[in-house]
Parts: structure tokens; C-alpha cells; sequence
């Protein structure tokens, strides 16, 4: 199965009937999971990653940067969910990452931590495609209910468009 197909049945497997907030999302994913997802906003350093998972085995948390817009917010803990889902694992030496994070948790508590290190890996693409196609499932509903200025009525449009101005011209 190739990786778009893979994503999009992992997707699938989450009941989104409606346009849902990202609260709404990390609970559908925590009764999958059966792990209660808690979202931590901090001020990231520059350089720093935009977000990262950590996870004890008992509760996952999803830290994202403060100052980044509500948009950006959501696509990085969609793309963290993402990780979840996969059950993606990282072998990173974490001492340090988890101490500044939450020193208080005693590091051999922590099962995995996750950020974006690579672009290029594998699991970091499917992380992305499940976040794109979580923001979709869950934007476009709201975005698409009494509109016909959004991308997808645009394009439905100019389907119609070309559509019947084919039939006409044969």
C-alpha cells in the first residue's frame, strides 16, 4: 500500500461527521489510543521545532510554539496526531530535550519523543499527509456550509464550467 493510501485510511479510521475544533480532534484520537493527549503551549526557541510529541505510555503531550498563529497551532498538533496515530518511535538521545520541557518527569518515564528533525524521512512525510488531511476533514465542512467562495465550490464551478461549455462546442 502506498503512503498517500496509508494515510488516508488511517484518516478514515477517525469519526469526523463535523468541522471540530483541534480540542475536539486530540479527544477523537485519545478514545483511539486510549491515552488522554494534553497540548502544551510554551515559547519555543528560534531554531527550535514548531512542535514535538513526547509520550510517557500513560499521556501523550503535544508541545507547540505560543507564538505561532491558530492556523499554524492546529497544522502542527494535526501533524503530531499524525505521529500518534503511526505510533511512530525516535531512537534521538531525549535527556536533554525532556529536562528542559518538563523537569520535573523523571526521564526513564518517557517512552518517545517525536519533532521534526528530517524532513526527508518517512516518518515525517506521513505525518504531514495525515496532518493535511486532518486539517481538510476537519476545515471543510465549516469553511464549505453556506459558501460558494471556498477552493473546493471554485473548482466545483469551473468544472461545471468546462463541462458545458464542451457539450455545447461538440
Amino acid at each position: 500500500m502506498n503512503l498517500r493510501r496509508r494515510c488516508e485510511k488511517i484518516v478514515r479510521s477517525i469519526d469526523i461527521s463535523e468541522p471540530l475544533p483541534i480540542a475536539d480532534l486530540c479527544r477523537k484520537v485519545s478514545e483511539q489510543t486510549g491515552r488522554p493527549i494534553l497540548l502544551q503551549e510554551m515559547s519555543l526557541p528560534a531554531g527550535s521545532p514548531s512542535g514535538l510529541w513526547l509520550s510517557t505510555g500513560k499521556i501523550d503531550y503535544i508541545f507547540h510554539d505560543s507564538r505561532a498563529s491558530q492556523l499554524h497551532k492546529d497544522h502542527v498538533i494535526a501533524h503530531e496526531l499524525g505521529h500518534i496515530l503511526c505510533d511512530h518511535r525516535c531512537d534521538n538521545d531525549i535527556a536533554e530535550l525532556t529536562s528542559r520541557l518538563m523537569p520535573n518527569l523523571a526521564p526513564e518515564m518517557i517512552l518517545r519523543v517525536l519533532h521534526r528533525s528530517r524532513y526527508d524521512a518517512v516518518e515525517e512525510q506521513e505525518a504531514e499527509i495525515i496532518a493535511s488531511l486532518l486539517m481538510y476533514r476537519t476545515k471543510r465542512r465549516r469553511d464549505e456550509a453556506g459558501r460558494t467562495d471556498t477552493p473546493v465550490h471554485m473548482i466545483r464551478r469551473i468544472e461545471r464550467t468546462l463541462l458545458r461549455n464542451r457539450r455545447t462546442s461538440s
